[in-house]
């Protein structure tokens, strides 16, 4: 899978012909964290909530992304955000249709309890963890903040720069 912003996880699975499910596993307001909210571009007083969806392909548990997105933004986030399967999907249903990422950070983590629990991984298993924002091309508007969890023994990353 390439590392882009233009097209979402939903989609690239399913034009590459797997079975993806997605299970929405959290949607919460978060506190106050100064790095989420300056790539948001946002004030301290505004309300951010993370929206987490486990994916599995071919019936396995392979990713888990963490959406944090600012009610500023997207006003019916907190009441839509557990029934959402493609954020991209859900951008478009408000009017946004061309994304693109400002910064994308890729690095090596492990899986803490919880996630060894939620891919069905043990301790030792890396995951890529991508971090990206996702920026509306049209109006430079910061829609989300991203981070997702790939288990490295499933899943495999093509960062070969498109010319």
């Amino acid at each position: 899978m390439h590392l882009t912003a233009e097209t979402s996880f939903t989609e690239k699975m399913e034009a590459l012909g797997y079975d993806l499910e997605t299970r929405t596993i959290d949607c919460e307001k978060i506190p106050y964290n100064e790095q989420i909210y300056q790539i948001l571009g946002i004030e301290k007083s505004d309300t951010v909530h993370k929206i987490g969806r486990l994916r599995y392909i071919d019936g396995e548990p392979t990713a888990i992304h963490y959406s944090f997105v600012s009610e500023t933004t997207i006003p019916q986030i907190k009441d839509d955000g557990s029934k959402i399967q493609s954020m991209f999907a859900y951008y478009r249903q408000h009017g946004y249709d061309e994304f693109s990422n400002r910064t994308s950070l890729l690095s090596i983590t492990f899986p803490t309890a919880s996630e060894q629990q939620l891919l069905g991984c043990k301790s030792m298993v890396p995951l890529i963890l991508v971090e990206s924002d996702c920026v509306d091309s049209k109006t430079g508007k910061v829609l989300e903040y991203t981070k997702t969890l790939y288990r490295s023994d499933k899943f495999k990353y093509d960062i070969t720069m498109n010319s």
